[in-house]
């Protein structure tokens, strides 16, 4: 069993779909290794993937293609708006759980 870590360019699929949708999950990046806030605790920022819109209003300056990740089959962005900072250790013990879904790593070009 191959343990899943949150560190840089870890991706996990976290539910956080539509109203109608809840359980639709998103695929989620760490950006960082687990380093420390101001007050001492291991934190790590994640963003959401998400699909370009029909409208195509969206930033551009970090889109992702298919198979730039095995999961992304869509032309997709990073969804810097969605950014959080996030406690490593409730990452993994969801991912342990079930709740969340690992997935492989980024690739470093990326």
């Amino acid at each position: 069993m191959t343990v899943w870590k949150a560190v840089r360019r870890a991706t996990l699929l976290i539910p956080s779909g539509p109203p109608h949708d809840p359980a639709r999950k998103h695929l989620y990046i760490v950006l960082n290794d687990p380093f420390p806030d101001a007050a001492g605790k291991e934190m790590v920022l994640v963003v959401c993937v998400v699909s370009i819109p029909a409208s195509n209003k969206y930033d551009p300056s970090c889109t992702l293609f298919p198979a730039e990740h095995p999961f992304v089959v869509h032309h997709s962005y990073i969804a810097y708006n969605y950014a959080t900072m996030v406690d490593p250790l409730d990452l993994e013990a969801k991912v342990q759980k079930g709740e969340f879904v690992a997935k492989p790593l980024l690739d470093e070009k990326v």
